[in-house]
């Protein structure tokens, strides 16, 4: 009698355990819609402290055509975020198949703890990233793989890291 009882309890632990797997795998394949292999543009820009943060930002965004959508201040950091710059395809771009292009940068400055002075001010650490979308003909698509946009973005980042390392110089 010991014996039944000891193999049925042997068999049910082996179907919860089976049970088990079975869900995770299952669970495992429902989730893979979040697994999208996507690269997000991220850059670190320079540091700056309040007035001369958000000056610069957006003396930069400005200048290359980007207008800011929205601006948030936080206590630990601030957020901006540009608007849709869209463009035309370049030629390349154009034998992809692409037929209009838009990029949105997105500016977080993150609050050095360490940088408190008596006037109330601190000093951001600041980073960006780019949001890069090409319109195939049915859809925007993210796409990256672009030295045009490679170019223009290592001369915002160079923009940024020069305002900000002139500003440090002349206080």
């Amino acid at each position: 009698m010991e014996s039944k009882i000891y193999n049925v309890v042997h068999l049910i632990s082996l179907f919860i355990i089976l049970f088990i797997f079975n869900s995770c795998s299952l669970l495992d394949s429902s989730l893979s819609i979040f697994k999208q292999d996507f690269k997000v543009d991220k850059h670190y820009i320079g540091k700056g402290d309040t007035e001369n943060f958000h000056r610069g930002i957006e003396s930069v965004l400005f200048q290359f055509g980007y207008q800011i959508e929205e601006y948030d201040n936080g206590p630990t950091a601030s957020y901006v975020k540009t608007g849709w710059k869209i463009r035309d395809p370049y030629a390349d771009e154009i034998e992809k198949g692409f037929l209009e292009i838009k990029t949105r940068i997105i500016i977080n400055g993150i609050v050095d703890n360490s940088s408190f002075s008596s006037n109330n001010g601190f000093s951001y650490d600041g980073f960006m990233e780019v949001r890069n979308f090409v319109f195939d003909g049915e859809k925007y698509i993210e796409y990256y793989d672009d030295n045009h946009l490679e170019e223009e973005v290592n001369y915002i980042i160079k923009t940024f890291s020069d305002f900000f390392s002139n500003e440090k110089t002349t206080r």
